[in-house]
């Protein structure tokens, strides 16, 4: 699995624990994500084999491991886009 997945996946499965019983909202993006749940199978492994968790220690002091995940996946979904112009990105 390519990082890209690897990471928009994650970043998934964290905001898919998402509850809302009776009123009462839990989970949504946490930065908690059973790896022993089968739906996660492979995350670990494909997580063990990046370089997220030194990256992310850079920036843990100024951001949740929750917004670190949705970010990163957000710049993958952009950086990896058919479309992707790193000249252009703000026009």
């Amino acid at each position: 699995m390519s990082l890209a997945a690897c990471i928009i996946r994650l970043s998934g499965h964290d905001l898919m624990d998402f509850r809302n019983f009776s009123g009462v909202v839990t989970g949504g993006p946490d930065g908690c994500v059973n790896f022993n749940d089968p739906d996660n199978a492979g995350l670990a492994y494909c997580l063990s084999n990046s370089n997220f968790l030194p990256v992310y220690q850079s920036f843990c002091r100024n951001m949740s491991v929750a917004d670190f995940i949705t970010l990163a996946a957000e710049a993958m979904i952009i950086r990896t886009a058919t479309n992707y112009n790193p000249y252009k990105l703000f026009a």
